[in-house]
């Protein structure tokens, strides 16, 4: 029902189906089944016209190459946080007092 249908609104739904398929090939011992699903998964979101960063997960997840295309250079952890919350102002240290 999914596999044929060529609207993207489907390709959620039927790559959940064929990863639960393909985790259930895995669960029986049948790994090179589990890979030829999600190969032909990932040949059929191509198709489709899915993002290729979801393409290229699926490729990846069976052993086969990511496809060439544009890509987005990953970011250092530490820029890929969020930045801290503005408009707190930093906590304010107390100061000894002076005696005298």
């Amino acid at each position: 029902m999914f596999r044929d249908d060529n609207d993207k609104s489907g390709n959620l739904a039927y790559s959940r189906i064929v990863q639960r398929r393909a985790d259930y090939h895995n669960e029986m011992g049948d790994p090179k089944k589990a890979n030829e699903e999600l190969r032909d998964l990932a040949t059929n979101l191509a198709e489709r016209g899915a993002n290729p960063s979801v393409v290229n997960r699926y490729r990846q997840m069976c052993g086969m190459p990511a496809a060439p295309g544009p890509s987005v250079p990953a970011q250092p952890a530490a820029q890929a946080r969020k930045p801290a919350r503005r408009g707190r102002k930093p906590a304010r240290t107390k100061r000894p007092r002076k005696r005298g």
